[in-house]
């Protein structure tokens, strides 16, 4: 139980809490990542920080495993999405040198983008407030999946400029989208005449002292002490790089060391006024929605602290970093294996280090709940089903986990809620304000009625549905091997890999074409082809 001795090593900020001496803080960074440790496995680096200084710096496992090479505190990784707020901070910069405002229309700078008949502006863009498909989730559905063929910045736009429908209506909703930060990186080349790397570079990382932060714009650059990225495999490991040319979104490549730099630098403004006060403002959405994200940053709690933080995944990386401003904290988590948990592993580390959460559990009345409510339900989004089983007087999940009541026909899970519309539909909360219906399963139509080929031009791909039994085939035609298996889901709705397609009608019962939904994409028109 360290208090003098944290309190000495950290000065004088808010106190930290540890439960074990100071000076073991390297074993508590040891114990952590005990997993990651090994000669034979890739791994991670981490950064702990206080008052802007580093005080602990330490990695784990391999950053090459063909030729040995041991993962170090200089090692480059990618930090996937945790790339987003130096987007964000080279808009805000530009917003505060008044070449741009954030309320402008994002068409005034890329007017390639379609009318939609509503103003999509740029601060939507960085709040996730768009609307806007994600442009990951279209290429799935062109038929090559990020990591399977190369894109680069104008074919992303391009693809963006195709779409003719939004997800949902600008400013309405908070709803994560990459495209949004593309879209950003682009604005920040046609304001500025400069590229997002030479803007940040110029504004941001040479000033900071970031030596070794610059952008994957060309995934073949040579990129010295670069950790290569792994993913599990059948027999172990094997590569996962990025290889891509859309930045934005990801793409920053980096060290732990220097990330202390950026999140100190963000804690004393020493970008200016007005990019500390944007950063982590919140955008007012109407009644009923909820989001924790400002510009390129989440602002919540963790264990009665507030956190400013984002995670990140690309290809094989796995990334974290975050800020407890009260008590002077900061972590830096860079790892270049797919199965590591980098939210977890960074919270197993602050939750030595913050004092203990003053609210405790309390006895609560559990309000009574209606049998029902139980049933199979599915997501909307992805045809992921949830079976909720009524149990001494609960509903409770599959592994028997019981989802507390609070009343009004809400629950809580995790750290989400589920609130029924009515016996048939409830409404799944995420803790980021993210908001997903799921339906309840029911019967299903003959499955024959659905055969035929399917079109949509905004991905410029032809489906081909065939019946298998009581479900159903979703692939491209004459792409045996890219293809979809559906389930029956309820009358025209069938899901399954983590899609949901929904068959539309004529006035006479004839099939016309589909609806197709998945995470970050809401409905995805197909026509059915004669």
């Amino acid at each position: 139980m360290i208090k003098l001795a944290v309190a000495l090593l950290f000065g004088l900020q808010a106190p930290l809490y540890a439960a074990t001496q100071s000076a073991a803080l390297p074993q508590l960074t040891d114990k952590i990542f005990n997993t990651w440790a090994g000669p034979d496995t890739p791994g991670c680096a981490v950064a702990i920080g206080q008052a802007g200084k580093p005080v602990v710096v330490r990695a784990y496992g391999q950053a090459d495993l063909e030729h040995h090479v041991p993962n170090t505190p200089e090692t480059v990784f990618e930090a996937g999405s945790v790339s987003k707020q130096f987007t964000a901070a080279a808009i805000l910069l530009l917003a505060q040198d008044g070449k741009l405002s954030l309320s402008d229309d994002v068409r005034k700078y890329l007017p390639e983008l379609p009318d939609y008949g509503q103003r999509i502006t740029i601060d939507h863009l960085l709040t996730h407030t768009s609307g806007l498909r994600d442009w990951g989730a279209l290429v799935q559905m062109s038929g090559w999946p990020r990591g399977t063929r190369a894109v680069t910045m104008d074919q992303a736009l391009a693809l963006t400029a195709r779409q003719r429908s939004l997800n949902f209506q600008p400013g309405t909703r908070y709803s994560y989208t990459n495209t949004g930060y593309v879209l950003a990186a682009l604005v920040v080349q046609r304001v500025s005449g400069k590229t997002l790397a030479e803007f940040t570079r110029e504004r941001m990382f040479a000033p900071l002292g970031m030596t070794h932060t610059q952008w994957r714009d060309n995934f073949r650059r040579v990129v010295p002490d670069r950790a290569i990225a792994y993913s599990r495999a059948d027999a172990g490991y094997e590569q996962d790089m990025p290889f891509e040319d859309v930045i934005g979104h990801g793409g920053i490549l980096t060290t732990v060391s220097d990330l202390m730099i950026w999140n100190e630098a963000l804690t004393s403004k020493r970008l200016g006024a007005f990019v500390a006060q944007h950063f982590e403002q919140i955008p007012a959405l109407p009644a009923g929605q909820v989001s924790v994200y400002g510009h390129g940053l989440s602002v919540t709690n963790f264990q009665g602290a507030v956190q400013v933080a984002h995670d990140g995944s690309t290809a094989g990386y796995r990334t974290w970093l975050g800020r407890y401003p009260e008590q002077g904290l900061s972590i830096a988590l860079l790892c270049n294996a797919g199965d590591v948990n980098p939210g977890t592993l960074a919270h197993a580390i602050a939750q030595e280090l913050l004092p203990p959460s003053a609210n405790g559990a309390q006895e609560q009345s559990v309000p009574p709940v209606s049998a029902s409510l139980a049933g199979t339900f599915y997501n909307t989004l992805t045809g992921v089903k949830v079976p909720l089983a009524y149990r001494d007087g609960g509903l409770t999940l599959p592994n028997g986990t019981l989802l507390r009541a609070l009343g009004g026909r809400a629950f809580a899970v995790k750290s989400g809620t589920f609130t029924f519309a009515d016996n048939d539909s409830f409404i799944a909360r995420g803790p980021g304000g993210d908001t997903v219906r799921y339906r309840r399963v029911g019967d299903a139509s003959a499955p024959k009625a659905y055969a035929g080929l399917y079109r949509n031009d905004e991905v410029m791909t032809t489906y081909q549905v065939i019946p298998d039994g009581a479900n159903l085939d979703f692939r491209i035609a004459y792409r045996p091997d890219f293809v979809f298996h559906l389930a029956p889901l309820g009358p025209d709705t069938f899901g399954g890999d983590d899609i949901v397609v929904r068959f539309k009608r004529d006035a006479k019962g004839g099939v016309t074409g589909a609806s197709l939904a998945r995470e970050r994409l809401f409905d995805l028109q197909f026509q059915k082809l004669d």
